[in-house]
């Protein structure tokens, strides 16, 4: 009994977490819903045109989630390996490095070609050296 108790209490660890992030994912998908659902049942029943979320509660529900993103990412970090925490490390760079650099480049180039600067374009291409960054890592 005794010579698996640290298997134990990793594995009665590990439930605790899943369960916890289990719940908040709950939690916070429940918030965002049920809110703007009874803002618009009010709405319905005062007979005032509802033209979305007023400007304060829709600031608090993404500084919210914002929070509880930060906090879930901050617990799997600190419970990442060295490895998972060098390729996230990498990965961050490369889309930092690409956000950096491809925005000027892009300017530089997009009258030569008749266009407007448009900045889908460079945050696309951060978040597509992002994922080739981790499938590079991925594969060797």
């Amino acid at each position: 009994m005794t010579e698996r108790w640290g298997e134990q209490q990793h594995a009665a660890r590990a439930d605790r977490s899943r369960r916890r992030n289990r719940w908040l994912t709950i939690g916070v998908v429940a918030l965002l819903i049920a809110i703007p659902f009874a803002i618009g049942v009010a709405d319905g029943i005062r007979g005032a045109a509802g033209d979305g979320m007023p400007l304060p509660i829709r600031s608090a529900l993404m500084l919210g989630v914002a929070a509880l993103i930060l906090a879930y990412l901050w617990s799997s970090w600190r419970a990442a390996d060295e490895y998972h925490r060098a390729t996230a490390t990498l990965c961050l760079a490369a889309a930092g490095l690409v956000a950096l650099v491809v925005p000027p480049v892009a300017e530089v180039i997009a009258p030569m070609f008749g266009q407007t600067l448009s900045f889908d374009l460079p945050w696309a291409l951060a978040v597509v050296a992002a994922i080739g960054t981790w499938l590079w890592r991925r594969r060797g």
